[in-house]
This record gives structure tokens, C-alpha cells and sequence, in this order.
């Protein structure tokens, strides 16, 4: 598994300093952001799969459904709780309740399905497939927290190659990035499946992202 994590993060890092300009935002073309899920699904879905396959024997379906029929209420209340206190740290810092963002309705669209792609992505690799090697071998409770360290070190290449570095900003966006994972791992083991975690991270970061409400 360590084998794969460095394979990964050596070609994720490899490929945001070479091209960052592959991390697209909302206004970019069409084309741009194309690229970049392409760049994504290969590298965060296409290369789990063939370690998973290949060399784990294991049937990737274990990695979305790891344990059926758990406490979905449950999971699905954090979820919310999680978006709920984002929301209103969002209006106490002067941002109002709701807003659409200026965008064609074709490019909306596309951005809410690209920043869907992206979710389903992280779930997969990060509350999927690692966290339920890592409790394999650690427990939960380690696995939780090394699948969000590792979930921090992924965002940090992308960070540095698209914003101006300052140690207190990276330091509170580590910050606010671990407990997000923390919390996704926690729905997962609550629930049993990455899917309402997918759902809380797409509607999160569209809310976010897309300037709904900012």
C-alpha cells in the first residue's frame, strides 16, 4: 500500500507543477476543464483500480459499500451538521444566505458536475479504498487520521502552485482540511458507504466554490 501511496503522490505532485493550470476554475473553457478531469480520473481513479485488481486482488465495489446497513441516519446528520456550521460561519463573516453565482446556465452545469467528478474522486481514494486498508491494518481510529493527513498532504502541491504561500493561511486551511476528512471518515464509518459523504463534499464545495451565497 505504501508503495502505491508514494506512486501517487509522485505523479499527483509531478503533474500539478507541471501543469497547474489544469486545476480549472469555474470561469475557465470548457476545454480546460475537460483536461482536467481527464487528469483526474486517471490518476485518482484509473490508478487505484489497477492497484486494487492488479496487485490487491480486491474487488474495488468494497471500497464504495464497505459495510451495508450501518447507521445511515446518523452519518446523514453529520453531514448536515457539517454544512449547516459552514453556512453560518459563511453569513457571520458578512456572506449573505444565498446567491447565484453569474454563470451561463451551461457553465454552471458543467462546474457542479466537474466539482461531482472531483468528490467522488477524493471518496473514493481517500474514505474508500485507503481508509478501509489503513482500519485493515490500524484500526479506525489511526486509519481515520492518517487517511486525513494524508487528504491535507494531497491539497497542499495544489495550494502552492495556485495561491501565494503564507504559513497562517496554510496553516488554517491544514487545519479546516483535516477535520473535513476527519468528519467524511466519520460518516463512512457510521454508515458504511462513501456515498453520503460524496453528497456532503459536492454540495459543500459547490456552495463554496461556485460563490452560492458568497
Amino acid at each position: 500500500m505504501w508503495a502505491f501511496l508514494g506512486v501517487f503522490f509522485a505523479v499527483w505532485i509531478a503533474r500539478i507543477l507541471l501543469i497547474p493550470w489544469t486545476d480549472a476554475a469555474a470561469d475557465q473553457p470548457s476545454t480546460v476543464r475537460l483536461i482536467a478531469d481527464l487528469w483526474r480520473l486517471a490518476i485518482w481513479l484509473v490508478l487505484p483500480l489497477v492497484w486494487l485488481i492488479r496487485f490487491e486482488r480486491v474487488d474495488p465495489r468494497a471500497a464504495i459499500d464497505q459495510r451495508p446497513g450501518m447507521r445511515p441516519w446518523l452519518g446523514l446528520a453529520l453531514g448536515l451538521a457539517y454544512l449547516a456550521a459552514a453556512r453560518l460561519y459563511d453569513v457571520a463573516m458578512g456572506a449573505p444566505w444565498i446567491a447565484i453565482p453569474a454563470l451561463p446556465v451551461p457553465t454552471l452545469a458543467a462546474s457542479i458536475v466537474g466539482i461531482a467528478f472531483a468528490a467522488l474522486c477524493e471518496e473514493f481514494l481517500f474514505r474508500g479504498v485507503l481508509l478501509k486498508e489503513l482500519a485493515r491494518r490500524y484500526g479506525f481510529g489511526r486509519a481515520n487520521f492518517l487517511q486525513s493527513v494524508l487528504f491535507v498532504a494531497i491539497q497542499w502541491p495544489a495550494w502552492i502552485a495556485l495561491i501565494e504561500f503564507d504559513p497562517a493561511t496554510f496553516a488554517l486551511l491544514s487545519g479546516l482540511a483535516l477535520l473535513y476528512a476527519l468528519l467524511l471518515g466519520a460518516i463512512v464509518r457510521q454508515t458504511g458507504t462513501i456515498w453520503i459523504g460524496f453528497g456532503v463534499q459536492t454540495l459543500g464545495n459547490t456552495l463554496q466554490g461556485l460563490g452560492f451565497g458568497a
